[in-house]
């Protein structure tokens, strides 16, 4: 590329051999020479203006001598880098614009001078990729707001000077050239970014972060206003904030595995099999592309083997990972009636094999066959195949109610007339109907045992809710609703859970807690409160003791039978009526299906307890209080009905006999510690009068306290 000089007319072959000319032959300042726009980045965009220099320097001088465009410069002067970084961001707040440095410090040999150079961050060219000769657009999405780089250069830039012993300089060429200064272009400054860090690394959910941005914003608006979520997650990965959601490296694989390798070199490890896609493992028949990942910790294994004998739950989940690799958990019920995962399973196999293996290292690590009492998984058979195959039959293999009901709605659609389709299950035998009654018959005709209520009896549970539940929070908590296409924090939010299920259920067994059975059973005893059944006796037969009555509810006819129970209940009891789940049966489906005591049984023990509390005042020749009675009258009224039936109530094995000595006794020792005053002593008259329920009794109790 040729120069040539205007005072001899010389030409060079560089413009620095024509500067070095200029110079040294005619003793003047070198004058930058202009070239075609196409040529260099820093261009001139002044009409009728065809001009490009090489460097900064010459664009400047240009605009001032030939279109009289002065570009403004000023200096300043900081102790240290910190100083000077705070300006630079208010600067950019103010001027709505990024300084950025497009490549490294220079520094001086002799004097060891640095020396760094911001640039206007809308300088540079167009992102695009090479292929052979031809230049072709990148592969990546432009942004909606367009690229911030303008194919040219800005004059605009920031020069810093650093010299030991010496301030900070900076010399800052204030004006733009070429473009607007427009808030789409720029970057969060760097304060906004470390005050978004911390509190990503605080755990802050970014709903909250955004929350709290956009309640903030002014009649100005601001770069850091117009924040994303994807900002955020930029923001994270910067700060490398996502290694606590389990990324290690950038390598999905490289980043399980260095995650495997953390729990193997733990004290217990939890690492039962892991086969990575390429690995040959010599002792299961797995081909070498697949891959199998089995997980199960200390306190997993302890959890399994204590409940593991009542019921069993398996079921798998997609949607952790990008690559179609499924969640298989094994999960068991414990004594809170709540679902905790035994063991995981990940892997991309959804055959019986892969079943079959993950069931036997369970049984390796915990050293004997598992026997539950109820199994229950989805409709396909996989799961209770491969079980059998492993652990032995179980007397109860149940099929998820939500699976069945999720199935026949799906082929439904085999019937193509949309009122018969309504009524589907209703008209198997039309022609319309055919194929869906073809494939009732194939697939649930000769399985009723694993499907229909009547063959679930006592098992405990009818759908998959504890997996459910898991699958739930798995997703919509730890993983906080996004699509997960990294495998490694789909592992990272499953070990988060399972630990978190450890911990609460420590605390539980510490603390203790009400189990969802419970608030059930208070639910259904409210229930029996305000219903009117119609319930009579029915005669046994000769030889039979055990008391019957048959219940007429909402139609529908149902029996009761009361038993003697010898098991130390612990959840599956209400207080209010002194009675456990074993004392009565009834053949409703919320007894016999979600195994619960029933607002039937609650009517019917609160009535037979009413006959026998009526019975025992009446026998005990306990005279009734009236309104005019006296504190000290209502004591001895209640103390004589304690102590006359102390030992009446003890020789009844009853457990409800026992449960209303002390809450007798537990009201006699509050009426002893305090005076009641008029309307106390008339409710305790009315209490003694007409004692129908032990739900009176806590009222009571709740008057007295």
């Amino acid at each position: 590329m040729s120069a040539m000089c205007k005072i001899c007319e010389k030409e060079f072959s560089s413009q620095f051999n024509l500067n070095k000319h200029l110079k040294n032959v005619h003793k003047t300042k070198p004058v930058a020479v202009s070239y075609k726009k196409s040529v260099w980045s820093y261009k001139c965009e002044e009409p009728s203006c065809n001009s490009s220099f090489y460097r900064n320097q010459g664009l400047i001088d240009h605009l001032l001598m030939c279109h009289n465009i002065e570009v403004e410069s000023e200096t300043r002067q900081f102790k240290t880098l910190q100083d000077f970084r705070e300006w630079k961001g208010d600067i950019e707040k103010a001027t709505i614009c990024n300084y950025v440095r497009l490549r490294g410090k220079k520094t001086s040999a002799s004097s060891g001078r640095q020396t760094f150079y911001y640039n206007c961050n809308r300088t540079g060219k167009l992102p695009c990729s090479k292929k052979g000769e031809n230049k072709v657009a990148n592969k990546k999405l432009p942004k909606s707001q367009g690229s911030c780089k303008l194919n040219k250069s800005c004059v605009s830039y920031i020069k810093l000077v650093k010299e030991n012993g010496k301030e900070i300089v900076a010399v800052w060429q204030k004006t733009h050239y070429g473009h607007e200064n427009e808030i789409q272009h720029i970057r969060l400054s760097r304060a906004d970014r470390n005050a978004v860090a911390s509190k990503l690394a605080a755990g802050v959910p970014k709903e909250r972060i955004l929350g709290e941005i956009r309640d903030n914003i002014g009649n100005q608006l601001k770069r850091v206003d117009l924040i994303t979520k994807q900002d955020l997650q930029n923001v994270k990965r910067s700060f490398k904030i996502d290694m606590q959601e389990g990324v290690r490296n950038k390598d999905d694989a490289t980043s399980v595995h260095l995650c495997i390798e953390e729990l193997q070199r733990s004290e217990f490890n939890s690492v039962l099999l892991y086969k990575r896609e390429g690995d040959i493992l010599e002792s299961f028949p797995l081909e070498e592309n697949d891959f199998c990942l089995i997980i199960m910790s200390q306190y997993q294994q302890h959890m399994l083997v204590k409940y593991g004998n009542n019921i069993i739950a398996v079921d798998g989940t997609h949607g952790l990972n990008n690559y179609d690799f499924k969640l298989t958990t094994l999960m068991v019920v414990d004594n809170f009636d709540e679902g905790f995962p035994g063991a995981f399973m990940f892997t991309n196999r959804k055959d019986t094999l892969i079943h079959q293996i993950f069931f036997e290292v369970i049984e390796s690590k915990v050293g004997n066959k598992i026997s539950p009492n109820t199994f229950m998984s989805d409709i396909t058979g996989v799961f209770y195949q491969a079980w059998s195959s492993v652990m032995g039959v179980v007397p109860f293999q149940l099929y998820c109610t939500w699976h069945i009901d999720r199935a026949w709605r799906n082929n439904l659609n085999k019937i193509p007339n949309i009122e018969k389709k309504e009524r589907g299950l209703q008209n198997f035998k039309n022609a319309d109907t055919e194929k869906f009654g073809s494939y009732f018959k194939k697939y649930y005709y000769e399985n009723c045992k694993l499907w229909a209520y009547c063959y679930h009896k006592h098992c405990g549970i009818n759908t998959n809710m504890y997996l459910e539940s898991m699958h739930k929070q798995i997703k919509y908590f730890y993983l906080h609703g996004t699509t997960v296409k990294r495998l490694d924090k789909g592992l990272h939010a499953v070990l988060q859970y399972s630990w978190d299920k450890m911990v609460e259920h420590l605390i539980k067994e510490t603390k203790g807690k009400s189990s969802i059975h419970k608030r059930n059973i208070l639910q259904r005893h409210t229930t029996a409160i305000s219903s009117q059944f119609s319930a009579e006796s029915i005669e046994n037969s000769e030889g039979d003791n055990i008391k019957k009555w048959k219940l007429e509810s909402d139609n529908n006819i149902y029996y009761l039978e009361q038993k003697s129970c010898d098991i130390c209940c612990n959840n599956l009891i209400c207080d209010l009526c002194a009675i456990c789940i074993h004392c009565y049966t009834c053949t409703c489906t919320d007894y016999y299906i979600k195994a619960t005591i029933c607002k039937h049984i609650h009517f019917l023990a609160m009535k037979n307890l009413s006959k026998g509390i009526q019975q025992n005042l009446s026998n005990d020749n306990v005279q009734p209080c009236t309104s005019q009675s006296t504190s000290e009258e209502i004591r001895t009224n209640m103390m004589c009905l304690t102590k006359q039936n102390h030992n009446a109530l003890l020789n009844k094995s009853n457990l409800k006999a026992k449960k209303i000595l002390e809450k007798m006794s537990s009201i006699n020792t509050k009426l002893q510690s305090s005076d009641l005053n008029f309307d106390e002593m008339d409710f305790g008259s009315q209490i003694l009068n007409h004692l129908k329920t032990v739900d009176s009794l806590l009222t009571m109790k709740k008057i007295c306290i």
